[in-house]
């Protein structure tokens, strides 16, 4: 009976032997111990941009206040979103923006207000007024995200803004970031399809800091401004897009400030 227990014990013990020396096979072959990936966070920087009325009279004398975005439900979280087709969509829990996308877009646009000076003053919701603003300004982001189909990826940022006159509550402004301007994204590294929407972002303000501009120079020379104007100069806005290429060596993997530049063709 003992020499049985004994047998058994020997065996288990080479059982256990065995397994502990195949451990160690597998993880010498994958390299020792298997890497954490850091999360890594996103924000979109502001670019400068060109291509102004070449007849502006900007700052025009008015207080507008920019208030901050709504963005659909599916985009609210921190998390960056990756599409894999019309029906399904994933948050990416190891690559989040800075901010609630909301207010990242909404920051992003304010300062791309304030560096265009049309309006002798801007102000954000959260600014203490002593009196009502003459114009509002406020959007909405229908989509920000990478739509991924295996071998080919884009970026995508959609968007709606509108310019509301207080004082008769009349919309003298509408524009968008439309589908059509979405970029494809040349390099899987998700650091340049952040830096695509912002190239996004930056294109579509130059469109449409132009309309306004357009706008309220021609409510100060009281001239009347038809859909076919605007439609005009947005064409002459628009720009062949870009494609990005290979990711900086130096890139840190926990914390990103995309450039937003992207190599020409």
């Amino acid at each position: 009976m003992g020499r049985t227990r004994l047998t058994r014990h020997l065996a288990a013990l080479v059982v256990v032997t065995l397994a502990a020396s195949m451990l160690c096979s597998c993880a010498g072959v994958l390299g020792g111990k298997p890497e954490i990936r850091q999360k890594r966070r996103f924000l979109i920087p502001v670019e400068p941009i060109r291509g102004g009325l070449n007849d502006s009279e900007r700052p025009y004398t008015a207080t507008v206040q920019l208030r901050a975005f709504d963005i659909a439900r599916s985009y609210s979280q921190i998390e960056i979103v990756v599409r894999d087709s019309r029906y399904e969509l994933r948050r990416d829990p190891l690559h989040t923006w800075s901010q609630r996308p909301a207010s990242l877009i909404t920051d992003a646009v304010f300062e791309y207000l304030r560096q265009a000076q049309l309006f002798t003053r801007l102000v954000s919701d959260r600014d203490l007024l002593d009196q009502s603003p003459d114009y509002i300004l406020n959007g909405t982001v229908t989509a920000l995200e990478r739509f991924d189909s295996g071998d080919r990826w884009f970026a995508r940022l959609t968007m709606s803004m509108q310019l509301v006159r207080t004082s008769d509550s009349q919309v003298i402004w509408r524009g968008a970031i439309t589908p059509e301007e979405e970029l494809e994204v040349f390099n899987r590294d998700m650091a340049y399809t952040v830096q695509s929407i912002s190239e996004i972002l930056r294109r579509g303000m130059q469109r449409l800091v132009r309309e306004i501009d357009f706008i309220f120079l021609n409510m100060q020379r009281r001239q009347v401004v038809t859909p076919d104007d605007l439609a005009a100069l947005a064409d002459s806005a628009r720009t062949t897009p870009r494609r990005t290429t290979e990711v900086p060596e130096d890139m840190p993997s926990y914390y990103e400030l995309i450039p937003g530049k992207l190599a020409p063709e």
